[in-house]
């Protein structure tokens, strides 16, 4: 089984490579990693194993599909905020179930759920392929089959 460490590795390397020359500028931006030191009190009620990560690995700071993390972590609650995406929503780890949501941009609004857990939106930005999005869509499914039904994000994103 692929470690997180290999997956977000395998991604950056992916991501960077395919960089135009006049674009290269760019590289080190791209390869920044948000990590989250205090996800252990975040009191998520999911498995460590999806979750523990983000400790030491962490997660891209930006992600395909315009979802920017951040390294301030946010404590909303039933919520915890790890960034935005294009629409000015908040992207939200669900304490409850550990999944990653976008929430209106109070979080308050409206929840779809973008991955199951964290290391499944890991996964998910990872076999994203913005050239082959049917492709893409088929490797989401492959690791998390609901973040690619009707009306979820990576449905959308892939459409």
């Amino acid at each position: 089984m692929t470690s997180a460490q290999q997956l977000l590795d395998s991604y950056l390397s992916r991501i960077v490579n395919a960089l135009p020359n006049d674009l290269q500028e760019l590289a080190d931006e791209l390869r920044e990693v948000v990590r989250y030191p205090d996800v252990e009190r975040w009191a998520l009620a999911s498995s460590p194993e999806s979750w523990r990560f983000l400790a030491d690995t962490g997660l891209p700071k930006s992600c395909p599909t315009m979802i920017e993390l951040s390294h301030e972590a946010q404590d909303l609650g039933n919520m915890v905020r790890i960034g935005t995406n294009s629409y000015g929503d908040l992207v939200c780890v669900e304490k409850a179930t550990g999944a990653v949501v976008s929430s209106g941009h109070d979080g308050t609004g409206e929840q779809t759920q973008i991955s199951s857990s964290p290391l499944a939106f890991l996964a998910a930005v990872c076999a994203y392929n913005k050239q082959d999005l049917a492709q893409t869509r088929e490797a989401i499914r492959a690791i998390d089959p609901a973040a690619v039904e009707q009306g979820q994000w990576w449905f959308r994103e892939t459409a």
